[in-house]
Protein backbone atom coordinates (compact mmCIF):
# COMPACT_ATOMS: atom_id res chain seq x y z
CA UNK A 1 0.00 0.00 0.00
CA UNK A 2 2.88 2.36 1.35
CA UNK A 3 4.61 1.73 -2.47
CA UNK A 4 1.78 2.20 -4.45
CA UNK A 5 1.28 5.80 -2.47
CA UNK A 6 4.92 6.65 -3.14
CA UNK A 7 4.57 5.26 -6.58
CA UNK A 8 1.14 7.95 -7.24
CA UNK A 9 3.25 10.57 -5.40
CA UNK A 10 6.56 10.15 -7.77
CA UNK A 11 4.57 10.37 -10.68
CA UNK A 12 2.17 13.55 -9.95
CA UNK A 13 5.60 15.35 -9.15
CA UNK A 14 7.08 14.37 -12.47
CA UNK A 15 3.87 15.52 -14.09
CA UNK A 16 4.09 18.56 -12.50
CA UNK A 17 7.86 19.17 -13.56
CA UNK A 18 7.15 18.41 -17.06
CA UNK A 19 4.62 21.20 -17.14
CA UNK A 20 6.41 23.55 -15.70
CA UNK A 21 9.12 23.56 -18.01
CA UNK A 22 6.60 23.28 -20.72
CA UNK A 23 5.72 26.60 -19.40
CA UNK A 24 8.39 28.11 -18.88
CA UNK A 25 9.52 27.23 -22.72
CA UNK A 26 6.71 28.03 -24.58
CA UNK A 27 6.94 31.60 -21.83
CA UNK A 28 10.62 32.63 -23.18
CA UNK A 29 9.95 33.32 -26.83
CA UNK A 30 7.20 35.64 -25.67
CA UNK A 31 9.87 37.40 -23.75
CA UNK A 32 12.42 37.32 -26.09
CA UNK A 33 10.14 38.92 -28.56
CA UNK A 34 9.23 41.64 -25.62
CA UNK A 35 12.35 42.81 -25.01
CA UNK A 36 13.42 42.82 -29.04
CA UNK A 37 9.80 44.90 -29.23
CA UNK A 38 11.51 46.89 -26.69
CA UNK A 39 14.86 47.64 -28.25
CA UNK A 40 13.29 48.58 -31.63
CA UNK A 41 10.98 51.07 -29.74
CA UNK A 42 13.82 52.45 -28.29
CA UNK A 43 15.12 52.92 -31.49
CA UNK A 44 18.99 51.52 -30.56
CA UNK A 45 20.55 47.72 -30.71
CA UNK A 46 23.13 45.94 -28.35
CA UNK A 47 25.98 47.77 -29.73
CA UNK A 48 24.33 51.44 -29.56
CA UNK A 49 26.51 53.87 -28.40
CA UNK A 50 29.68 51.60 -28.86
CA UNK A 51 32.49 52.44 -30.76
CA UNK A 52 33.86 50.74 -34.02
CA UNK A 53 37.31 49.93 -32.17
CA UNK A 54 38.49 49.34 -29.19
CA UNK A 55 41.89 50.02 -28.11
CA UNK A 56 43.06 52.10 -31.19
CA UNK A 57 45.82 53.67 -31.65
CA UNK A 58 44.83 57.73 -32.03
CA UNK A 59 47.75 58.54 -33.84
CA UNK A 60 46.30 61.82 -34.81
CA UNK A 61 43.59 63.48 -32.62
CA UNK A 62 45.06 65.73 -30.34
CA UNK A 63 48.79 65.93 -31.55
CA UNK A 64 51.00 68.13 -32.86
CA UNK A 65 52.87 67.27 -36.15
CA UNK A 66 56.25 68.64 -36.98
CA UNK A 67 59.36 67.74 -39.14
CA UNK A 68 61.31 69.22 -41.96
CA UNK A 69 60.47 68.80 -46.14
CA UNK A 70 62.38 68.41 -48.95
CA UNK A 71 61.23 68.68 -52.67
CA UNK A 72 61.09 70.85 -55.97
CA UNK A 73 58.94 72.66 -58.51
CA UNK A 74 57.30 70.54 -60.99
CA UNK A 75 56.33 71.55 -64.69
CA UNK A 76 58.37 74.93 -64.36
CA UNK A 77 59.22 75.76 -68.36
CA UNK A 78 62.47 77.35 -67.32
CA UNK A 79 63.85 77.02 -63.93
CA UNK A 80 63.46 73.88 -61.40
CA UNK A 81 63.83 75.22 -57.75
CA UNK A 82 65.22 72.69 -54.63
CA UNK A 83 63.18 73.29 -51.62
CA UNK A 84 64.25 72.84 -48.14
CA UNK A 85 61.83 73.84 -45.01
CA UNK A 86 59.32 72.87 -42.07
CA UNK A 87 55.86 71.81 -41.95
CA UNK A 88 53.93 72.28 -38.56
CA UNK A 89 50.12 71.10 -37.89
CA UNK A 90 47.99 70.30 -35.09
CA UNK A 91 45.43 68.05 -35.38
CA UNK A 92 41.86 69.07 -34.07
CA UNK A 93 40.35 65.69 -34.86
CA UNK A 94 41.24 62.71 -36.15
CA UNK A 95 40.19 64.20 -39.58
CA UNK A 96 40.65 67.40 -39.19
CA UNK A 97 43.68 69.95 -39.10
CA UNK A 98 45.09 73.19 -39.27
CA UNK A 99 48.98 74.41 -40.29
CA UNK A 100 51.33 76.23 -42.11
CA UNK A 101 54.83 75.45 -44.26
CA UNK A 102 57.54 77.64 -45.74
CA UNK A 103 59.84 75.80 -47.82
CA UNK A 104 63.50 78.00 -49.45
CA UNK A 105 65.29 78.17 -52.57
CA UNK A 106 68.01 76.12 -51.72
CA UNK A 107 69.58 75.29 -55.41
CA UNK A 108 68.10 76.04 -59.04
CA UNK A 109 68.48 74.64 -62.43
CA UNK A 110 67.76 74.64 -66.09
CA UNK A 111 64.65 72.84 -67.67
CA UNK A 112 65.15 70.28 -70.75
CA UNK A 113 63.83 73.43 -72.81
CA UNK A 114 65.92 76.07 -71.20
CA UNK A 115 68.92 73.73 -72.31
CA UNK A 116 67.48 72.79 -75.85
CA UNK A 117 66.99 76.84 -76.62
CA UNK A 118 70.90 77.44 -75.45
CA UNK A 119 72.24 74.49 -77.38
CA UNK A 120 70.26 76.23 -80.92
CA UNK A 121 71.98 79.63 -80.19
CA UNK A 122 75.19 78.04 -79.45
CA UNK A 123 74.84 76.43 -82.78
CA UNK A 124 74.60 79.80 -84.31
CA UNK A 125 77.58 81.56 -82.70
CA UNK A 126 79.53 78.51 -83.85
CA UNK A 127 78.71 79.87 -88.05
CA UNK A 128 81.32 82.72 -87.12
CA UNK A 129 84.10 80.10 -87.51
CA UNK A 130 83.62 78.96 -91.14
CA UNK A 131 83.02 82.69 -92.41
CA UNK A 132 85.95 84.99 -94.31
CA UNK A 133 87.42 88.14 -94.34
CA UNK A 134 84.19 90.82 -93.85
CA UNK A 135 81.69 88.07 -93.50
CA UNK A 136 83.75 86.65 -90.66
CA UNK A 137 84.39 90.61 -88.75
CA UNK A 138 80.43 90.44 -89.35
CA UNK A 139 79.93 87.30 -87.96
CA UNK A 140 81.97 88.04 -84.74
CA UNK A 141 79.81 91.64 -84.23
CA UNK A 142 76.36 89.59 -84.44
CA UNK A 143 77.73 86.70 -82.37
CA UNK A 144 78.74 89.24 -79.72
CA UNK A 145 75.41 90.81 -79.67
CA UNK A 146 74.02 87.00 -79.76
CA UNK A 147 76.22 86.12 -76.47
CA UNK A 148 75.08 89.45 -74.61
CA UNK A 149 70.96 88.79 -75.58
CA UNK A 150 71.87 84.92 -74.15
CA UNK A 151 73.47 85.77 -71.06
CA UNK A 152 70.28 88.54 -70.72
CA UNK A 153 67.79 85.77 -71.52
CA UNK A 154 69.17 83.33 -68.57
CA UNK A 155 69.14 86.61 -66.22
CA UNK A 156 65.54 87.02 -66.68
CA UNK A 157 64.07 83.61 -66.17
CA UNK A 158 62.79 83.72 -63.01
CA UNK A 159 62.67 81.03 -59.92
CA UNK A 160 61.46 80.52 -56.64
CA UNK A 161 63.06 82.32 -54.01
CA UNK A 162 60.85 80.29 -51.17
CA UNK A 163 57.46 79.18 -50.84
CA UNK A 164 54.82 79.28 -47.99
CA UNK A 165 51.14 78.35 -46.91
CA UNK A 166 48.75 78.25 -44.32
CA UNK A 167 45.99 75.93 -44.75
CA UNK A 168 43.54 73.43 -43.59
CA UNK A 169 43.66 69.30 -43.96
CA UNK A 170 41.24 66.78 -44.28
CA UNK A 171 41.94 63.27 -43.62
CA UNK A 172 39.30 60.90 -44.87
CA UNK A 173 41.13 57.55 -45.57
CA UNK A 174 43.32 55.45 -42.85
CA UNK A 175 44.14 51.93 -42.28
CA UNK A 176 47.81 49.41 -42.55
CA UNK A 177 49.98 48.13 -45.11
CA UNK A 178 51.46 44.92 -44.48
CA UNK A 179 54.90 43.99 -46.21
CA UNK A 180 55.05 39.95 -46.12
CA UNK A 181 52.44 39.09 -43.73
CA UNK A 182 54.96 40.85 -40.87
CA UNK A 183 55.70 44.08 -40.77
CA UNK A 184 52.76 46.68 -40.75
CA UNK A 185 52.76 50.81 -41.25
CA UNK A 186 49.55 52.46 -40.75
CA UNK A 187 48.64 54.91 -43.41
CA UNK A 188 46.52 57.34 -44.57
CA UNK A 189 45.61 60.07 -47.17
CA UNK A 190 44.90 63.68 -47.08
CA UNK A 191 43.59 66.79 -48.97
CA UNK A 192 44.43 70.06 -47.80
CA UNK A 193 43.86 73.85 -49.14
CA UNK A 194 44.15 77.52 -47.79
CA UNK A 195 46.05 80.94 -48.72
CA UNK A 196 49.36 80.10 -50.91
CA UNK A 197 52.54 82.66 -51.13
CA UNK A 198 55.71 82.23 -53.67
CA UNK A 199 58.18 84.63 -53.88
CA UNK A 200 59.37 85.10 -57.11
CA UNK A 201 63.12 86.34 -57.89
CA UNK A 202 65.80 86.89 -60.93
CA UNK A 203 69.37 87.49 -61.99
CA UNK A 204 68.53 90.41 -63.74
CA UNK A 205 69.32 94.62 -63.23
CA UNK A 206 66.54 95.41 -65.43
CA UNK A 207 63.50 96.42 -63.82
CA UNK A 208 61.52 93.35 -65.06
CA UNK A 209 57.72 92.74 -63.60
CA UNK A 210 58.42 88.77 -62.83
CA UNK A 211 59.44 88.87 -59.75
CA UNK A 212 58.17 89.77 -56.17
CA UNK A 213 55.27 87.76 -53.68
CA UNK A 214 52.59 85.98 -55.20
CA UNK A 215 49.40 84.99 -53.59
CA UNK A 216 46.50 82.56 -54.61
CA UNK A 217 44.66 79.78 -53.85
CA UNK A 218 46.82 76.68 -52.65
CA UNK A 219 45.45 72.86 -52.90
CA UNK A 220 46.73 69.54 -52.94
CA UNK A 221 47.08 66.33 -51.89
CA UNK A 222 49.27 63.56 -49.62
CA UNK A 223 50.02 60.45 -47.38
CA UNK A 224 51.47 59.79 -44.43
CA UNK A 225 53.36 56.58 -43.65
CA UNK A 226 53.99 55.93 -40.01
CA UNK A 227 56.94 53.85 -39.11
CA UNK A 228 55.76 53.96 -35.23
CA UNK A 229 53.49 56.23 -33.28
CA UNK A 230 55.62 58.88 -33.03
CA UNK A 231 57.29 59.28 -36.41
CA UNK A 232 56.03 59.10 -40.47
CA UNK A 233 56.92 59.60 -43.95
CA UNK A 234 54.95 62.53 -45.77
CA UNK A 235 54.46 62.73 -49.37
CA UNK A 236 52.34 65.71 -51.00
CA UNK A 237 51.84 67.48 -54.26
CA UNK A 238 51.11 70.99 -54.14
CA UNK A 239 49.54 73.67 -56.66
CA UNK A 240 49.55 77.68 -55.57
CA UNK A 241 47.71 79.37 -58.40
CA UNK A 242 49.71 82.82 -58.90
CA UNK A 243 50.31 85.35 -62.04
CA UNK A 244 53.77 84.19 -63.01
CA UNK A 245 55.76 85.25 -66.41
CA UNK A 246 58.76 82.92 -66.43
CA UNK A 247 60.34 83.80 -69.15
CA UNK A 248 61.03 87.42 -68.52
CA UNK A 249 59.58 87.98 -71.71
CA UNK A 250 57.67 90.62 -73.02
CA UNK A 251 54.49 88.51 -73.61
CA UNK A 252 51.45 91.26 -74.53
CA UNK A 253 54.03 93.36 -76.71
CA UNK A 254 52.27 96.41 -75.30
CA UNK A 255 49.82 96.80 -78.72
CA UNK A 256 48.37 99.52 -76.61
CA UNK A 257 51.77 102.08 -75.97
CA UNK A 258 52.52 101.66 -80.32
CA UNK A 259 52.79 105.51 -80.57
CA UNK A 260 55.61 105.22 -77.46
CA UNK A 261 57.07 102.24 -79.06
CA UNK A 262 57.93 104.52 -82.37
CA UNK A 263 59.32 106.95 -80.49
CA UNK A 264 61.27 105.35 -77.37
CA UNK A 265 61.62 101.62 -78.85
CA UNK A 266 62.61 100.37 -75.69
CA UNK A 267 59.14 100.57 -74.33
CA UNK A 268 58.01 97.93 -76.90
CA UNK A 269 60.21 95.53 -74.66
CA UNK A 270 59.14 96.33 -71.63
CA UNK A 271 58.28 93.48 -69.02
CA UNK A 272 55.27 94.25 -66.93
CA UNK A 273 52.44 92.87 -65.02
CA UNK A 274 50.38 92.88 -68.43
CA UNK A 275 52.93 89.73 -69.20
CA UNK A 276 51.82 87.72 -66.65
CA UNK A 277 49.21 84.77 -66.86
CA UNK A 278 47.76 82.74 -64.06
CA UNK A 279 49.20 79.41 -64.38
CA UNK A 280 49.91 76.46 -61.13
CA UNK A 281 53.39 76.75 -59.16
CA UNK A 282 53.53 73.05 -58.83
CA UNK A 283 55.74 71.43 -55.66
CA UNK A 284 56.56 68.08 -54.87
CA UNK A 285 57.60 67.66 -50.94
CA UNK A 286 59.09 64.68 -49.06
CA UNK A 287 58.63 64.78 -45.37
CA UNK A 288 59.91 63.18 -42.09
CA UNK A 289 57.62 64.18 -39.42
CA UNK A 290 57.04 63.78 -35.50
CA UNK A 291 54.03 63.82 -33.44
CA UNK A 292 53.75 65.34 -30.29
CA UNK A 293 53.09 63.82 -27.64
CA UNK A 294 55.22 60.97 -29.01
CA UNK A 295 52.91 58.14 -27.09
CA UNK A 296 49.78 57.77 -28.64
CA UNK A 297 46.78 57.66 -26.70
CA UNK A 298 44.59 54.71 -26.96
CA UNK A 299 40.98 54.87 -27.40
CA UNK A 300 38.37 53.25 -24.89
Amino acid sequence: MRRSVYTIAMITAMGAARIAVAQVREAAPAREAGRGASAREAGRGPLEGQPAVRGRLELREGRFELGPTFGFTVGQPFRHTFLVGLKGEYHLLDWLSAGAMINFGASSFDTTLTSKIDDVSGAELEQCTREEGDARDRCEHTRGILAQEEADWHKALNEAAWTAALRGTLTPFAGKLALFSSVFWSYDFYGFGGLGFVQLKNGSDAELENDGMQVGPHVGIGMHVYFTEAFAASFEFSDTIVKNNPSGRDIDLNPDESDECSADPSVCNRVDAGDARTSGYYVFLIGVTAYLPLDAPRSK
